[in-house]
Parts: C-alpha cells; sequence; structure tokens
C-alpha cells in the first residue's frame, strides 16, 4: 500500500507520482528526511526535504505525508519503515541510468 495513505498500491499512487517527492534526481541532488511537527492538526508528519544541489543552499521542496501522528517517534518510525525505502528506490533507479554519474550516501 501507498505510505501517503491514498489506499492505493504505491506503484499506481505515489510511484507514478515520484515527482512529489523529487523529480529525476540529478548528480547534485540532495534529500533529507524525517518528521516535522503540523500544529494545524496538532500532530507529526513524516517529511522530506529535496534541493537541487548537494550544498543544501536555497529552499528546498517540500513534502510530507498525509498520515499524522501522536508523538514525533510515531511519525519516524513511518518515515523510517515506508518512505526512506522508496527514496532509496528512486536513487537506486538513478544510479542504474547510464546517461548520468550519481554518488549515492545514505539517506539523512
Amino acid at each position: 500500500m501507498c505510505p501517503c495513505g491514498s489506499g492505493k498500491k504505491f506503484k499506481r499512487c505515489c510511484g507514478v507520482r515520484r515527482d512529489a517527492v523529487v523529480s529525476s534526481p540529478g548528480a547534485a541532488t540532495r534529500m533529507k528526511g524525517g518528521v516535522s511537527f503540523d500544529p494545524s492538526v496538532n500532530a507529526y508528519r513524516a517529511i522530506v526535504h529535496s534541493w537541487d544541489n548537494a550544498e543544501c543552499i536555497g529552499e528546498p521542496d517540500v513534502w510530507q505525508s498525509s498520515e499524522t501522528f501522536p508523538t514525533e517517534d510515531a511519525a519516524m518510525e513511518f518515515y523510517k519503515a515506508k518512505i526512506r525505502p522508496g527514496l532509496a528506490q528512486i536513487l537506486a533507479e538513478a544510479a542504474r541510468r547510464t546517461d548520468s554519474r550519481l554518488v549515492h550516501r545514505r539517506l539523512e
């Protein structure tokens, strides 16, 4: 099932809309994920920030889960189990492309 909470399979939901997190990662794409408190719903959400440069300069694109969690730990467990593996898969696919060189480090 898709981690966004839609009830659809990942490949038919966010797997199709990968650009919601990051469009085709380039040589200098940087992503950081974790959790953030959302005061509008008084709960935590899993988040991913992505920059188009390795130095994290400028405003990042921000994606956040539609699911909310009562604690920071619960949101982090969701991120580690549902979000991080999908991001790692996107980066692995980008590394297999022959038209670019990609250095992959563990997602933060």
